[in-house]
C-alpha cells in the first residue's frame, strides 16, 4: 500500500487510537499503522536480519470533511461489523444492536462502493504516502512481545479525518467481536488502544524533509 518497498509485501495494518507517536509533544487522534515483510520466495529469505519496515500515518480530526482514502475503509468495516453483528444476533435470537454512527446501507451498496472508489482510482491506496516526507528510526512493535526489531518511518504531516469518521472508528474497535460473537477488543469505552508513550532510549531518530534533495 506504500507503493514503495518492492521486496516486501504489506503484512498486516493496524488502526491505533489515540495516536501511539508523538511529534514536538502532539498527540494525534489516531494513526494507522502499515507492516511490511520481505517476500518469503527462496531468494528473500534472509528477511534482511528479521527486520519489520513499518510505515505509519498520524490522523487529526479537522472539521467535518471525510477523508476519501478513510472512508473507503470505513465503509467496508462497518459493512463488516454489521454482517457479524446480525449473524451473532441470528444465533442468540436476539435484535441487532450495533450501530456504526453512520446512516446503513445494505451489504450490496457497501461492497459497490468499495470496488467503485478502488477501481475509480487505483492510487487511493498510496494516497497516505505520496510525496511526503517522513521521521525514521529503529524501534519496536507497540504490540505484544514488543519486539526492537522495526524501523519505523512516520510520516510528518497528519492526516485529516472528519469527526464522524473518529467517532465510527472508536465504535468499530469497542464493538468488536470475534467468530464466537464475544466482544475481545482491549479498548477502554472511548475505544483507545493505543500503548503508551516510550522513552526514546538514546534512538537515533531522523527527518527526511525537502533539504535531503538537490532538485
Amino acid at each position: 500500500m506504500s507503493d514503495s518497498f518492492h521486496a516486501r509485501y504489506l503484512n498486516s495494518f493496524e488502526l491505533k487510537v489515540p495516536s501511539e507517536h508523538t511529534i514536538n509533544g502532539t498527540r494525534y487522534d489516531a494513526e494507522i499503522q502499515y507492516s511490511h515483510v520481505e517476500n518469503v520466495a527462496d531468494e528473500h529469505k534472509t528477511n534482511r536480519d528479521n527486520l519489520i519496515s513499518m510505515t505509519s500515518r498520524l490522523i487529526i480530526v479537522d472539521g467535518k470533511k471525510k477523508n476519501d482514502y478513510i472512508e473507503t475503509f470505513l465503509n467496508h468495516w462497518e459493512y463488516i461489523g454489521n454482517m457479524q453483528e446480525e449473524q451473532c444476533a441470528h444465533e442468540q435470537g436476539k435484535t441487532s444492536f450495533f450501530s456504526p454512527g453512520s446512516p446503513k446501507t445494505t451489504s450490496t451498496t457497501r461492497k459497490k462502493f468499495l470496488r467503485r472508489n478502488l477501481k475509480k482510482d487505483k492510487t487511493i491506496l498510496h494516497a497516505p504516502f505520496r510525496n511526503q516526507y517522513y521521521y525514521g528510526y529503529r524501534g519496536s512493535l507497540t504490540i505484544p512481545p514488543c519486539s526492537d526489531v522495526v524501523l519505523w518511518y512516520v510520516v510528518d504531516k497528519p492526516m485529516k479525518i472528519s469527526g464522524s469518521q473518529l467517532a465510527r472508528m472508536q465504535s468499530l474497535i469497542v464493538n468488536y467481536r470475534d467468530s464466537d460473537c464475544r466482544k475481545t477488543t482491549y479498548a477502554n469505552a472511548l475505544g483507545q488502544v493505543n500503548r503508551p508513550l516510550q522513552s526514546q532510549i538514546n534512538r537515533d531518530i531522523f527527518h527526511c524533509d525537502e533539504s535531503d534533495y538537490s532538485n
